[in-house]
């Protein structure tokens, strides 16, 4: 596979087609995490309701990892589509400087921590050796994407993005390959499916920033979006790209096919208040029609074909990645649609379980 890491765990590619599939997750700037069907951005169901700011948002198996700058950690979270279960999330790492962007790549995740200039790198398997860094002397790294042999990080203050060899890690930023220079406010990455671009966003003021296209091969940047306010994170899913835009308060999205989408072509998938982070999580379809059974009463609802297998996983559990991320992705939908129906309200800020003294920095 010539491209893991970030898309192992924001993409997560179904065959069906996006309107069928996918739930997207993006945070606001008020420490909430919510998300909402790809196909109907209007039906909301909060995740995490936090209170502190979330940098970046990501899945790992059947957890939802995410970053905050006030608290300076990285947590997670089980996703089981209930607000009432996820109020509380567990601290992975701690200590932090101001971490944004992570990327997880088999067991380990790569966090760009901007307040400290460094890259650090911590085992998800063995989370109370904390987090060491593998990329030092940074300027400002808010993002960070990972392939088969690279390593990717956007100095937000130094205006470049830089790669750096795997195998040579730990290493110094004067060690790192610029790929691109001369960039007001790079931030989140994202490596295409294919390994042969890398997605960057530049946020250089109203009308200016966008979000780029790298030939891994010719280093030529290509415009993918364009005359965006404030990007900050992008997410690609079903041929389908993904920004969001904290200064318009919204969630565009556009078909990969074709270059250049200004704004005003741009889908508002979302309207939100300040959204920053986003991930999305794609499922298969909801309900496959089921051979009748005919000694079963057809009008009883407990016979229902349709209805009662999406109804009957709710209680199911999620399963791990390995073994049935689809299959998380399902129960995620469901709820989002039951808690909507529902009209079920958001519970209390959620709590974050105290960092055990051998997992801070």
């Amino acid at each position: 596979m010539a491209a893991r890491g970030l898309l192992a765990c924001a993409l997560l590619g179904a065959a069906s087609a996006v309107q069928d599939s996918a739930v997207v997750y993006y945070s606001n700037d008020d420490g909430k995490i919510t998300s909402s069907p790809a196909d109907d951005g209007s039906q909301v169901a909060t995740v995490f309701p936090g209170d502190g700011k979330i940098s970046y948002v990501a899945f790992s198996g059947d957890d939802l990892y995410f970053t905050d700058r006030v608290y300076n950690t990285l947590s997670k979270l089980a996703v089981q589509g209930d607000a009432s279960k996820n109020a509380s999330a567990s601290v992975v790492f701690g200590g932090f400087g101001e971490p944004h962007d992570f990327v997880v790549e088999g067991s380990h995740v790569y966090v760009a921590d901007k307040g400290k200039g460094n890259v650090m790198r911590g085992d998800l398997s063995n989370a109370t050796n904390g987090v060491t860094a593998v990329v030092t002397g940074l300027d400002g790294p808010v993002g960070v994407a990972v392939d088969d042999n690279y390593l990717y990080v956007s100095e937000n203050t130094g205006g470049d993005v830089k790669r750096f060899k795997l195998e040579l890690l730990p290493a110094a930023a004067a060690d790192g390959e610029t790929l691109v220079d001369g960039l007001t406010g790079p931030r989140s990455l994202l490596v295409a499916e294919t390994g042969e671009n890398l997605y960057y966003v530049e946020a250089a003021g109203t009308g200016v920033s966008a979000v780029r296209s790298l030939d891994l091969d010719t280093f030529a940047s290509t415009d993918v979006l364009t005359a965006l306010d404030s990007p900050n994170s992008i997410a690609a899913a079903d041929e389908m790209i993904y920004v969001t835009d904290d200064a318009d308060g919204a969630v565009y999205r556009a078909a990969l096919t074709g270059v250049s989408h200004p704004k005003k072509d741009l889908e508002v998938f979302v309207k939100a208040a300040a959204p920053r982070a986003i991930a999305i999580l794609a499922a298969p379809a909801l309900a496959t029609t089921a051979s009748a059974d005919p000694s079963t009463d057809p009008d009883d609802a407990s016979s229902d074909a349709n209805g009662a297998p999406m109804l009957a996983s709710l209680d199911g559990g999620v399963a791990g990645l390995s073994g049935g991320a689809a299959a998380a992705g399902l129960l995620v939908v469901a709820a989002a649609f039951v808690a909507v129906a529902a009209g079920r309200k958001a519970a209390a800020p959620g709590t974050y379980a105290a960092i055990p003294a051998d997992e801070s920095l």
